[in-house]
């Protein structure tokens, strides 16, 4: 991932210090992209974590890898963007046949301006708003013979959500490659693809209280807020 990332650092900017302008791939007033994204997450889990330190379990790292897939619509520089992202969960085994597991998922949408937009490279400051959704999964892996176990010995299966938003600041960075317009494509459309990055920061509206499997409060159980920054490689077609 870091390699990645780094590489595509590499290629973005020299883009900008040597691209030339003759490539016209920019030629139209409106543009319209999907991407998708590969990167790094990182989430404040320190309640969480104070939580699971208590009863003597095992902590979260607090970063995470995520995929995330978007949409975007260019008017002159104008950016309009919605975003669905991932966070993989992480998983911890803990003594006793037990593990624990974080992830997530964000729903954001964001406007941004192209502070820089040359033919073939493109540079947008944006901010938006996103819901947050984080479970913390307790997972109980002892063996059983039998339903009569289950049902018994009522295994420690369970899940806490964490449910809040979060203004997310950013800033995304492409390169447009053109391609080549198929056979019966308008002749006044073009095609491209982009290679870039999105990195920001979410700050979160507050800490929650876990719930429960979704619907109920629990007393003196940890708090959770959408707080950290983020960085993907992205590619897509537009």
């Amino acid at each position: 991932m870091k390699n990645l990332l780094i590489a595509v650092c590499f290629i973005l900017i020299s883009n900008l210090v040597f691209g030339q302008d003759s490539v016209q791939v920019l030629s139209k007033n409106t543009y319209f992209q999907a991407d998708l994204g590969l990167g790094y997450n990182s989430t404040d889990l320190g309640s969480i974590n104070a939580t699971l330190n208590d009863y003597g379990l095992r902590t979260f790292n607090e970063g995470s890898t995520t995929i995330s897939i978007a949409t975007s619509f260019y008017f002159n520089r104008i950016l309009i963007k919605n975003e669905l992202t991932w966070l993989i969960p992480r998983e911890v085994e803990q003594a006793g046949n037990l593990s624990t597991e974080f992830g997530g998922s964000m729903l954001g949408i964001g406007i941004g301006y192209a502070i820089i937009q040359k033919p073939a490279f493109r540079v947008t400051p944006y901010f938006g708003l996103s819901t947050y959704t984080g479970k913390l999964s307790f997972v109980d892996n002892a063996p059983v013979q039998g339903i009569d176990d289950i049902i018994d010995n009522r295994f420690r299966n369970a899940e806490v959500y964490f449910s809040n938003s979060a203004l997310d600041l950013g800033i995304q960075v492409e390169q447009l490659i053109e391609l080549r317009n198929r056979k019966w494509d308008c002749p006044q459309n073009s095609r491209f693809m982009t290679l870039g990055l999105r990195a920001g920061y979410n700050f979160g509206f507050g800490e929650t209280a876990g719930q429960y499997n979704g619907n109920q409060e629990l007393a003196n159980g940890p708090t959770h807020a959408k707080d950290g920054f983020y960085v993907k490689a992205i590619i897509g077609v537009g």
